[in-house]
């Protein structure tokens, strides 16, 4: 449930980031890889 939520308020932002700045997309990949690798610490 949390990571459903975190991907349904992160998506939007992420696609309009891209728009606006192209370093944003960067740094939502590397959010996204943070929360991943956690996500399997823990499992």
């Amino acid at each position: 449930m949390l990571l459903n939520h975190i991907w349904q308020d992160r998506v939007p932002l992420s696609v309009a980031a891209k728009f606006a700045n192209p370093f944003a997309l960067l740094s939502i990949l590397t959010h996204y890889f943070t929360v991943f690798v956690t996500f399997k610490r823990l499992v």
